[in-house]
């Protein structure tokens, strides 16, 4: 029984893993390089392959941007009040990193211009 309840835990891990990644438009080397982890690792990871211990595990959730306990089976699908304000304020942290992101592009294009002229 226990045997079942990890590898379904593992299982959750590495989908939820898989999901956010895919939800920030991030490759898997992509995550690798985020969060110090090899390609291979990330892979194994999401398909549920292999276990991951917690200090990894901490880097990838990081690079995901999102909590720990995110990565998690839910608790009979009920989050906290505190878990939600913290997946909210998760969210927008990452929609503000993604518009400075372009900012950031938009700059070296009109920089790259200017000195076109």
């Amino acid at each position: 029984m226990e045997d079942l309840i990890q590898h379904n835990t593992i299982q959750t891990v590495g989908r939820k893993v898989r999901e956010r990644r895919a939800e920030m438009g991030l490759t898997q080397k992509m995550l690798a390089l985020r969060s110090g982890t090899s390609i291979s690792k990330i892979c194994k990871i999401e398909t549920g392959v292999t276990d991951v211990n917690l200090s990894k595990l901490t880097q990838i959730a990081e690079a995901l941007n999102l909590g720990l306990t995110a990565l998690f089976p839910n608790r009979g699908g009920k989050a906290t009040t505190r878990e939600k304000q913290y997946e909210v304020l998760q969210k927008r942290l990452s929609n503000r990193e993604e518009e400075i992101a372009n900012l950031n592009r938009k700059i070296i294009y009109l920089r790259e211009e200017i000195q076109r002229l």
